[in-house]
């Protein structure tokens, strides 16, 4: 079957030169980098390639912490968390959803729906496997951090 590489196809992306295609979309369309990598984030979490995910999330957040985009900060931790979740680590998942909640409501803003509905793949997952209790009390943690608390927690490596 014949597929055309189209630049414009994301899931297609999948080269180590793509972000260089991402930052030209970005530009070309009028959307802020840090919103593309985190969207491709996700995309790279259905297609199972968690580590590339892992470090599209992390580098929307640095780049949105040096544009001082509270809210692409938050939709970045989403696509880590759902990264965490899709690989079971569901405690990192629930307090990154959590600081990602808590950082949206300070902004008034919310989970967009491209990122909701991989969310929503995910998030009865990582509550049914932790558990009501623990569930509530890994997004409490979340909530409470501060979005320097935020940004250090979602780029510093798994223990």
């Amino acid at each position: 079957r014949f597929r055309s590489r189209n630049i414009a196809d994301p899931i297609d992306m999948g080269r180590a030169d793509d972000h260089r295609a991402v930052r030209a979309l970005g530009v070309l369309f009028g959307i802020a980098v840090e919103v593309v990598l985190a969207d491709l984030a996700g995309l790279r979490v259905l297609q199972g390639r968690y580590d590339e995910a892992r470090d599209l999330g992390r580098e929307a957040i640095l780049l949105c912490r040096e544009m001082g985009d509270r809210r692409g900060i938050a939709w970045a931790l989403e696509s880590l968390a759902v990264t965490h979740a899709a690989q079971n680590q569901a405690e990192r998942a629930g307090r990154l959803w959590g600081a990602s909640e808590g950082l949206l409501e300070s902004v008034g803003s919310s989970v967009p729906p491209t990122y909701k509905w991989i969310r929503d793949r995910y998030f009865d997952g990582v509550r049914e496997s932790l558990g009501e209790r623990a569930f509530e009390a890994v997004l409490s943690e979340g909530r409470a951090m501060s979005i320097q608390q935020a940004v250090q927690y979602a780029l510093a490596d798994e223990s």
